[in-house]
């Protein structure tokens, strides 16, 4: 059976029903359907996700959560590299090179403080 074959027959089947029961009844009764079948997927839902919760799974709230924080990430992504991109071109055009910065001076280990050495100290006590 094809859809469009279905759906003449349901329109007629329903256009009869309204017409022996009246509209308001048929609207009424089919109004109370979707709101009970809401309520159910509302429901089974919710168990879902506690269900998905105690097994340490993730749900899909979870799921569009992370996929907000993605997009975020995603999107200062793409402006840190288009900020890049221009100022590559302005370099470019510029005819500046660039240079990397140069590296500040490394520190001292610790527990590396100066000492006189051997050599000496045996000089200033032979002598």
């Amino acid at each position: 059976m094809d859809a469009g074959n279905f759906e003449k027959r349901l329109g007629s089947l329903l256009g009869e029903v309204r017409g022996l029961m009246g509209r308001e009844t048929i609207d009424s009764v089919i109004e109370g359907a979707a709101k009970g079948a809401a309520k159910t997927r509302a429901s089974v839902d919710r168990n879902l996700d506690t269900l998905l919760s105690m097994a340490n799974l993730p749900s899909r709230s979870d799921y569009r959560k992370l996929q907000n924080k993605l997009d975020t990430v995603q999107g200062s992504l793409r402006n840190l590299n288009r900020k890049l991109d221009d100022l590559s071109k302005s370099l470019a055009a510029s005819g500046g090179s660039a240079k990397a910065p140069a590296k500040p001076a490394s520190k001292a280990k610790k527990g590396a403080a100066k000492r006189p050495s051997k050599a000496r100290t045996r000089k200033s006590q032979g002598s």
